[in-house]
């Protein structure tokens, strides 16, 4: 075998695992686990794995995301000037 599909084999074989590992860090601990801590006062029977924690843990993010990009917004806009009547 030559060297270089040798090489393309191991790269791909890395890649595979690193991607692999973040999909799991990012569905099942962020998405899924922000979804269940939202989820589980509202109900007891709530199961972790399901496609409503995935839904609400989506939904956060997102509104977490939002109210970020709000607030720096906000203050951008009161240190350049940009939008305050004076």
């Amino acid at each position: 075998m030559p060297i270089g599909e040798i090489a393309g084999e191991l790269l791909g074989g890395v890649f595979r695992i690193l991607g692999h590992f973040l999909i799991e860090i990012v569905l099942e601990v962020l998405i899924k686990g922000l979804g269940y801590l939202i989820c589980r006062p509202f109900s007891k029977s709530i199961s972790p794995d399901g496609i409503l924690v995935i839904v609400v843990g989506l939904l956060a993010w997102a509104a977490i995301g939002v109210g970020i990009l709000i607030t720096f917004s906000h203050f951008h806009s009161m240190e350049t000037g940009v939008g305050i009547n004076a």
